[in-house]
C-alpha cells in the first residue's frame, strides 16, 4: 500500500529511521554535509510537524521518501529539501513529492520557494528544471528557485493551514464513519456467505490493487487554450471513484497547480449518463469481504482531495 501524505508529531519515529537509513555519500547530497547520526536526531527532533508543512511517501506503513519545508523569516519565501531511500529511487517518487510540496506551499501563502541543492546532486538540479525553477550558483552554491503563484485573498498562512487540516479532519472523520456503518451492515453477510459464493446482483468480490497506479491512469487530460479539461474515466462503472482513480486525480490536478499555462481546471466525467456516481462501494465491499484494510486507506485519500480542489490556485468547476 502507498500513500502520499502530510506527517504528523506521530510520523516522528519514521522520520528518524528513514533518515538514519541515508548512507555518508547520501547524507552529503541531502544536507551537504555527512552529517553523523546524533546530528541528525537533533535534526529531526526539532522539526515542527504541527503546521502540516512535511510530507511523506509511504510504502506498507514504512516511510520511503520525505520532503521538508521550511519557512523563511521573512514568512514570504519557504525553502524545501527531499530525500528518497536508495532502493526507492528512480520510481518517480521525488518528482510527485515536489509536485506537491509545490502545490502545498502555494497554498499555504508562500510566493516564492528555494531549493538548496549540492553541487554532485545533478539528479536533483534535473528534477527542479522540469519544475520551472531557476538555477543558479552562489558563492559555489547551487540555488534554485521558483516564484509561487499568489495565495487566495483573505487568507493568511496559519488560517489557511488550519482550515484545510480541519475539513480534512471533519471529512474523514465523516468518512470512516460511513466505513464502520457500512462494514456493520456487510460484516453478518460476510461471516455467513459460504466459500466462493457471489452475492445475487453483485460482481464478483475482487478488490482492487492499493498500489499507487501510474500517472494519468482513469483521468483523461487536455489543454485548451489556458483551460485544463480532466475527464473521470471509467464510464463503464459511472466514474464512481475507487483508489486507482483517486490517486489519478491527485496527480492530475498537481500537474495543473504546477503549470503556469493553465488558468482553469474544468472535471466531468466520461460518457452520458452521469459526471459520478461518487465512491466505488463494490469495490470497498469486495475489500471488506477479502479482509482487506482497503475502506479507511480510500476514505483518506478520498477525503484529503476535497480540500485541496476547493482551494485550489485556478478557478475549478464539476
Amino acid at each position: 500500500m502507498r500513500s502520499l501524505d502530510r506527517l504528523t508529531e506521530s510520523d516522528r519515529p519514521l522520520i528518524a529511521r528513514h533518515l538514519l537509513r541515508l548512507d555518508e555519500s547520501d547524507r552529503r547530497l541531502r544536507f551537504c554535509s555527512p552529517l553523523k547520526d546524533s546530528a541528525l536526531l537533533t535534526h529531526v527532533d526539532r522539526l515542527d510537524l504541527s503546521r502540516g508543512h512535511h510530507i511523506g511517501y509511504f510504502v506498507n506503513g514504512e516511510l520511503r521518501g520525505l520532503t521538508e519545508l521550511f519557512a523563511e523569516a521573512d514568512q514570504t519565501r519557504c525553502e524545501a529539501a527531499l530525500s528518497v531511500d536508495a532502493g526507492w529511487r528512480r520510481k518517480g517518487i521525488g518528482a510527485r513529492m515536489l509536485d506537491r510540496t509545490l502545490r502545498l506551499a502555494a497554498l499555504a501563502g508562500f510566493q516564492q520557494i528555494d531549493l538548496f541543492i549540492c553541487n554532485r546532486n545533478t539528479g536533483m538540479r534535473a528534477l527542479a528544471r522540469t519544475r520551472g525553477f531557476e538555477i543558479k550558483t552562489v558563492d559555489g552554491e547551487v540555488i534554485a528557485t521558483r516564484a509561487l503563484r499568489p495565495d487566495l485573498p483573505g487568507h493568511h498562512l496559519g488560517e489557511l493551514i488550519d482550515t484545510t487540516q480541519s475539513v480534512s479532519l471533519h471529512m474523514l472523520t465523516a468518512g470512516l464513519a460511513a466505513w464502520s456503518a457500512w462494514s456493520g451492515l456487510i460484516a453478518p453477510l460476510a461471516a455467513t456467505a459460504p466459500a466462493n459464493h457471489t452475492p445475487t446482483g453483485t460482481a464478483a468480490p475482487e478488490a482492487p490493487p492499493l498500489q499507487t497506479p501510474p500517472r494519468g491512469r482513469g483521468v483523461r487530460h487536455r489543454q485548451i487554450g489556458t483551460v485544463a479539461h480532466l475527464t473521470l474515466d471509467r464510464p463503464e462503472k459511472l466514474n464512481a471513484l475507487d483508489l486507482d482513480l483517486v490517486h489519478a486525480l491527485h496527480d492530475a490536478l498537481d500537474r495543473c497547480a504546477n503549470d503556469p499555462a493553465v488558468d482553469v481546471v474544468v472535471i466531468d466525467g466520461a460518457g452520458d449518463t452521469t459526471f459520478s456516481a461518487g465512491g466505488d462501494v463494490r469495490a470497498v465491499r469486495a475489500a471488506q469481504l477479502t479482509g482487506e484494510a482497503y475502506g479507511a486507506h480510500f476514505f483518506h485519500e478520498l477525503y484529503a482531495l476535497t480540500p485541496g480542489s476547493t482551494l485550489f490556485p485556478s478557478p475549478t468547476s464539476r
